[in-house]
């Protein structure tokens, strides 16, 4: 009889992480689906509804008062006749009933005072159901913020795994070296691409919830009634969303830099050993000015969450391996260094829980610089040798 082998847990807690986004990608489709996919439905359906003349009853702004804010609606009555039946409706248009915004409802309600004779659109498959107005309110555009929110957390079940261990899902990091590996080219930890895509989803994220806030302000509430420093605040959320445009704009021209690709001619290091790479520039490599190549030990990170490691960006030590602007090393080369076996003075207490990176720079004419790490897969030192 066979047995089913247990899960293991870096499953289950993958589990548990998508099932920690579930609801917030429920809560946000529903959001979206409610204030914005609903309402454009129901306009594409009031297309076909007959135009029908119809009398003005009664007309008002309704008034909803909050704990800390008051929203309005337009309440407004009218009688029409239908199939030989007379109906009566208080639906104006196909938006939330009732948001921020007093002048903009008022000014719909002025132009509608009792007695006004207008015309309203029925729906012929129910005659009791009709709108005034089948058109676009800024109202329906509140459910892009759940749009943002579903996105997001849409992502997040779907790269659970790679955050359940502990790997951001635009990061590629170096697989252990195998003992019987020979010349190893590295990986960088973040591709171009993979910045790329950070970029696109942090812009996505910020504009998205900025966009909101200042289309919330600006077409729903009554703009000429918020105070200068709101205006302030939003007008520079907004600039540093130009920004993060402008940003994208430049990891796509990073796209088609010259890359350097670094080897190490011996991966199976320790501390204390020399350090040999070589490296060869592909694609425009005439664009490259300037190549500096440093090795910088930094505190490690054993917990294993994006987080965590994000922590060792302070550089306890660097050590310069190779720095040139000649044409022809900038193309190829090779250059050695040996890893420092004392730790760093803030490492004294802990000698092994440094990580030590390959650090590579190059100045590249009209477009971006190159920015690439690599980090370094350490085997560890025999005990005769500690």
């Amino acid at each position: 009889m066979s047995k089913v082998a247990p899960k293991s847990a870096p499953a289950q807690g993958n589990g548990c992480l998508r099932l920690f986004f579930l609801p917030f990608f429920l809560l946000s489709s529903g959001f979206l689906y409610a204030l914005t996919l609903r309402p454009v439905l129901q306009m594409a359906e009031a297309r076909h509804w007959a135009e029908t003349p119809c009398v003005i009853d009664s007309s008002e702004v309704g008034y909803h008062h909050g704990e800390d804010s008051t929203s309005y609606s337009i309440d407004i009555t009218y009688h029409y006749t239908s199939a030989g039946q007379l109906h009566s409706s208080q639906r104006y248009g196909f938006a939330l009933a009732s948001s921020p915004g007093l002048k903009r409802k008022q000014a719909i309600v002025d132009r509608y005072p009792p007695g006004k004779e207008t015309v309203c659109f029925v729906n012929p498959a129910a005659p009791a159901e009709a709108v005034l107005d089948r058109g676009w309110r800024p109202e329906m555009a509140l459910g892009a913020l759940g749009l943002v929110f579903a996105v997001v957390t849409g992502l997040g079940m779907i790269f659970a795994g790679r955050f359940g261990q502990g790997k951001s899902p635009i990061e590629t990091r170096p697989k252990a070296v195998e003992p019987t590996s020979g010349p190893l080219t590295l990986t960088p930890q973040y591709t171009p691409v993979g910045k790329l895509l950070g970029v696109i989803i942090g812009a996505w994220i910020w504009n998205g919830v900025i966009g909101f806030i200042a289309y919330f302000l600006y077409a729903v509430a009554d703009w000429q009634d918020v105070s200068l420093v709101p205006k302030i605040i939003v007008g520079l959320f907004l600039l540093v969303g130009v920004l993060l445009l402008f940003t994208i704009c430049a990891n796509l021209l990073a796209l088609f830099n010259p890359q350097v690709r670094v080897t190490l001619q011996n991966p199976r290091l320790r501390a204390g050993d020399e350090l040999r790479l070589s490296w060869t520039t592909t694609g425009r490599a005439a664009r490259l000015r300037k190549l500096r190549v440093t090795l910088e030990g930094r505190r490690a990170v054993t917990e294993g969450t994006t987080k965590a490691r994000q922590a060792n960006a302070h550089i306890l030590k660097e050590v310069p391996v190779f720095e040139t602007t000649n044409p022809e090393l900038l193309t190829q080369g090779t250059a050695r260094v040996t890893i420092p076996t004392t730790p760093p003075p803030d490492c004294e207490d802990q000698p092994g829980s440094v990580a030590w990176h390959l650090h590579v720079r190059g100045e590249i004419f009209g477009a971006p610089n190159l920015n690439d790490e690599y980090l370094l897969t350490l085997q560890p030192r025999p005990l005769e040798d500690q």
